[in-house]
């Protein structure tokens, strides 16, 4: 399980048995704070539906208190009720409940809530009574239309509100990195985001950055304006570098934000001789590096190459070099030692003018036998800060008789664009390594939005070994409104079940007016209005995919797709993947277009058993290998002989009797021996594991 940072603005990615991508401000926290108490006051509208159907739905404009005016949608239905609150700057809070009562009068009580916007992170409960001014009572089959009123009371926990501290940032530092190599002035934008507590205020912001003398100057953009309890407010912190003062230099700076007591409405400034004492600050510090050297940039974190032993020649993967400033920067490329299956081409280029494309090669015949094998590709440049990069090569011959892995190119689709346009298409190609034909197949997931605003078409019913299918995804969205859609992609090859998770972030049109039946869409996403400006991320997992499984010690590429809820890709600031299982973390790099990448080497597993499959009388030095790093990291290990039927009695392995193990035969296309696993695994299970009710 990975846990990915992104900031400024922060998000949680967990992946491994399924994805889940969820906002989180800075950590994800208990609730802070004693909460604050809501007030629901003033909600007067239509409850409409029909007699006997169970299903009725309210809308009506309303106070949130202390949060401001509001419109509730909500659709009740049976025992359940649902609620959406839409705030007119975008933000929403949702809610899930059950009713009691009935008749005129239902009171919805509902144990949890989230949201958008400043209600990202939120959480608490609230009861609300809705009450029918008309006839809700009639006769079955007889659809009705009732004015009614809804009010009460709930507590809400924001974690970015700080009861100690009526100003609070979104991140407890900034980091920036220019290059001032090219004479011209390099240019850096970072955002951070504030949140003002029980009280309003009148906040205005600055950035020193003296201790960087005159190689670097900035200004963070907010003038002094009134800001409401509550709410949250975006600071925009600009850094530039001088451009004619060549040099490099590493230092600091600080983003001071400070809030003033309401002055009879004062926006603007304060006069020199006016300034009052500031009752709230937040001071955000800012690393800044400057070099006077250019940077070289893979295109790619890691390859990773398969093929079937014994039945092609080798396997290729291509990969760009470039120049992150401007300018000549020759380098040269070589592979590591110990690697005699694997060569690159061409072995020098100049990445300076536009990027070089590297053909990497994995020669099939120069490996001994079926296995996992790893080199490296070095990219070096004597003029480059960073050189040389590394190119982690994973490369894995499968025999012809294990079972042949199927995978997509990616597990991760954004689309972005235009409400009432629809984004190009975008393709998904499906491989295998099994030679037998396999049946190809897809369905559709949508989360919000009804349930048919994006389609798939594929290029064949059948996937085999060479012939790669490829799927189509087409968006069927001009019927959307401006906001946040997601779903998913089911592909079916064979017995086993891949998902593709789609993400579509829809802005408002600049110019023109918006249908009611368009609008009517919106309500359960977030509505992009026009100017938008960013408050949340958005980040998709292109690699690994859900349900993703890893070998210790084989590198793993990680790519990370974000944009922002305006559809703008997220290109500045960090992203970090980090394992609670305790491998380093990964700084993962912007590769343009909201592309993030990097590479992980799995070294620690989740505190359970390791499990080794191998055909009945195919144990080698592989299989050796991986039960002697077992063994060191004192890990219970389960040894399974597969295809029992086929090898018939498996050859003892001196070394598992040795430890003791005792292999579980198995063929698992008769069930035989699944019972023995699922008793293996629970004998070496944690004993908390086990006794967890």
């Amino acid at each position: 399980m990975a846990f990915l940072n992104i900031l400024p603005h922060r998000w949680t990615l967990l992946s491994g048995v399924g994805l889940l991508a969820a906002a989180a401000w800075g950590q994800t926290t208990p609730p802070v704070g004693s909460g604050v108490t809501v007030s629901f006051e003033n909600f007067t509208g239509t409850a409409s539906g029909d007699f006997g159907s169970e299903v009725i739905t309210f809308q009506a404009p309303g106070t949130m208190d202390p949060f401001g005016p509001v419109t509730m949608y909500a659709t009740g239905e049976g025992q359940a009720i649902s609620f959406n609150f839409d705030f007119p700057n975008g933000d929403q809070v949702f809610g899930l409940g059950a009713v009691s009562g009935g008749g005129r009068s239902v009171t919805a009580n509902v144990a949890s809530i989230s949201g958008r916007g400043r209600f990202a992170t939120a959480s608490g409960s609230f009861q609300l009574t809705l009450t029918c001014q008309g006839d809700c009572e009639g006769q079955n089959g007889t659809a009705f239309s009732s004015p009614f009123i809804a009010g009460g009371s709930g507590v809400f926990y924001l974690p970015q509100i700080r009861s100690s501290n009526e100003l609070s940032a979104n991140v407890t530092s900034l980091f920036a990195s220019m290059d001032n190599s090219s004479g011209q002035p390099a240019q850096q934008q970072l955002a951070i985001t504030v949140a003002v507590g029980s009280q309003p205020l009148q906040v205005s912001a600055g950035l020193d950055v003296s201790e960087c003398e005159d190689l670097v100057e900035g200004m963070a953009d907010l003038p002094l304006s009134n800001i409401d309890p509550y709410q949250l407010f975006y600071v925009n912190v600009g850094l530039h570098t001088n451009g004619t003062q060549p040099g490099s230099t590493t230092c600091s700076g600080t983003v001071t934000i400070n809030g003033y007591a309401p002055s009879n409405g004062n926006q603007g400034s304060f006069s020199s001789k006016d300034t009052p004492a500031p009752i709230a600050t937040v001071s955000v510090p800012v690393s800044i590096v400057v070099t006077d050297k250019p940077e070289l940039v893979l295109s790619k974190p890691g390859i990773e190459m398969v093929t079937i032993y014994g039945e092609s020649a080798s396997v290729e993967q291509s990969v760009s070099v470039s120049n992150a400033t401007s300018g000549d920067l020759p380098f040269t490329t070589a592979i590591g030692l110990g690697s005699p299956w694997l060569t690159v081409t061409p072995p020098s280029g100049d990445a300076g003018a536009s990027p070089v494309a590297l053909t990497v090669y994995a020669d099939v015949a120069e490996v001994p036998q079926s296995g996992n094998y790893w080199g490296q590709v070095l990219v070096a440049s004597p003029y480059a800060g960073n050189s040389p990069q590394v190119l982690p090569v994973a490369f894995v011959a499968f025999s012809p008789s294990s079972f042949e892995p199927s995978w997509l190119s990616t597990y991760g689709l954004v689309f972005t664009g235009v409400a009432g346009t629809n984004p190009p298409p975008q393709t998904v190609t499906v491989n295998t390594l099994e030679p037998t034909p396999l049946t190809l197949s897809t369905s559709s997931t949508f989360a919000n939005g009804g349930n048919n605003w994006f389609s798939v078409a594929a290029s064949g019913g059948f996937l085999v070994y060479g012939t790669p299918v490829t799927e189509t995804v087409a968006m069927n969205s001009a019927g959307l409104a401006p906001g946040i859609y997601s779903g998913a992609v089911r592909v079916t090859v064979g017995a086993t079940t891949y998902p593709l998770n789609i993400l579509l972030v829809l802005k408002a049109p600049s110019t023109g007016a918006t249908s009611a039946s368009t609008v009517a869409l919106s309500k359960s996403s977030a509505v992009v209005a026009a100017g938008c400006t960013p408050t949340e991320l958005l980040p998709v997992m292109t690699s690994p995919g859900d349900t993703f499984q890893v070998t210790a010690a084989i590198p793993v590429p990680i790519q990370v797709q974000v944009v922002d809820n305006c559809g703008t890709p997220f290109t500045s600031g960090s992203v970090v993947a980090s394992f609670p299982l305790g491998d380093p973390s990964v700084n993962l790099v912007s590769t343009g277009g909201g592309t993030w990448t990097g590479t992980w080497w799995p070294h620690n597993t989740a505190g359970g058993p390791g499990v080794l499959v191998v055909d009945a009388g195919r144990w080698g030095e592989f299989e050796e290998g991986l039960l002697a790093e077992f063994q060191a990291r004192k890990i219970p290990t389960i040894v399974v002989f597969n295809k029992i039927d086929l090898a018939g009695a498996a050859a003892p392995v001196a070394r598992l009797a040795d430890l003791n193990i005792t292999p579980v035969l198995t063929a698992a296309h008769v069930s035989r021996g699944v019972l023995d696993f699922r008793q293996a695994l629970l004998d070496a299970a944690p004993a908390d594991f086990v006794d967890n009710p």
